[in-house]
């Protein structure tokens, strides 16, 4: 399938498994670079290399949380420092976002 996306800049979260990693797959094989996103760093990196050893293509690894705001900043400027300015976000995460009121006064945005 060609989705006309070959080229680009794509960040996945909560890629390490399920419907982050398949996604993963698929735009990597489709020739898009891709930033993968999830909490555990060991298992992240594993399945960067897997997923760039099927493809070819450049596939990175960045540990962090979603609900960190530092950690997505982090996220941001490691891809665009290693791969390009992103173009494609997919978002997926494995346990629903915490509504403001129930976060402590330190883990507000």
């Amino acid at each position: 399938m060609d989705l006309g996306i070959s080229g680009r800049v794509a960040i996945v979260t909560g890629a390490t498994g399920g419907l982050g990693k398949a996604t993963a797959n698929m735009l990597s094989a489709e020739g898009v670079r891709v930033a993968l996103f999830a909490r555990t760093a060991k298992t992240l990196k594993e399945t960067a290399q897997e997923i760039s050893g099927k493809t070819g293509n450049p596939v990175i690894a960045v540990p962090g949380d979603l609900g960190r705001t530092e950690d997505v900043v982090r996220l941001v400027e490691t891809v665009t420092a290693e791969l390009g300015s992103p173009d494609i976000l997919i978002v997926i995460t494995g346990r629903p976002p915490r509504p403001r009121e129930v976060l402590k006064e330190d883990e507000r945005p």
